[in-house]
């Protein structure tokens, strides 16, 4: 038997045959209760990401994605290309929470990290209000990016 999505499933809002066809691959690739296992107790960094994606033999993408998927912590990881957010995820605990914005927020250390191309050693504190809408604990979180050189693209990590 042999499965194609048509153009229509892929250009329409109703994309059910491509979302089915993510939700199918994702849970083979990275089965559930084996991927919740295997992050159990760590923090969510990018040596999660990278050792999970590793093992799991998937995209650091991907890997984010459901790592967030599962986990019950307040993260949100974002994807830039230059200082443009091209896309974000949401934990469950962190929903709705980013401020609706196309540019990473001046004076945080992402934007910095950005600018001068480098990564960052780990994570840094930062005023909840420069990326949240809604008030956290403390109002600070904590924010790490990792800039890809030769795809000009960098992925911030927000927590608290």
């Amino acid at each position: 038997m042999e499965f194609r999505c048509k153009l229509d499933n892929i250009e329409k809002e109703k994309r059910t045959c491509e979302t089915e066809a993510n939700k199918f691959a994702v849970e083979l690739l990275m089965p559930g209760n084996r991927f919740n296992f295997d992050m159990t107790g760590a923090e969510i960094d990018f040596d999660l990401i990278t050792g999970l994606s590793n093992l799991y033999m998937v995209s650091k993408h991907a890997c984010s994605n459901r790592i967030l998927a599962l986990t019950s912590k307040p993260c949100i990881i974002v994807h830039t290309k230059g200082q443009n957010i091209t896309s974000y995820t949401e934990s469950c605990a962190a929903r709705n929470f980013l401020k609706k914005m196309n540019k990473i927020p001046d004076g945080t250390a992402a934007y910095s990290t950005i600018i001068n191309q480098q990564w960052q050693n780990g994570f840094h504190t930062c005023k909840a209000s420069a990326w949240l809408m809604k008030v956290v604990p403390s109002n600070e979180i904590y924010e790490c990016t990792h800039i890809y050189r030769e795809s000009e693209t960098a992925m911030t990590i927000l927590k608290w």
